[in-house]
């Protein structure tokens, strides 16, 4: 779904490419989640027309510093909204 290689640690993520739609706002949501720090899930398609649940969330530390975002996809098989 996001097209990672190792030297995209610490990259941003407006910086990586993606097979999500146009529509699917993945930079938007982020910066959502880290202004607020409240979880976010929604329903996206990639650009094959394929759905997944989005869940997005802040990255804490062991000492409970946000330092980032953990966004996960689950798909969703024979979805059609």
């Amino acid at each position: 779904i996001v097209n990672l290689i190792h030297s995209d640690i610490g990259r941003p993520l407006h910086h990586i490419a993606s097979n999500l739609s146009a529509d699917s706002n993945l930079n938007g949501i982020l910066k959502e989640v880290l202004d607020t720090l409240i979880p976010e899930e929604k329903i996206v398609k990639t650009v094959s027309k394929k759905s997944y649940i989005m869940r997005t969330q802040p990255y804490r530390s062991a000492e409970n510093v946000v330092s980032g975002a953990v966004i996960t996809f689950v798909h969703l098989n024979n979805y059609t909204p």
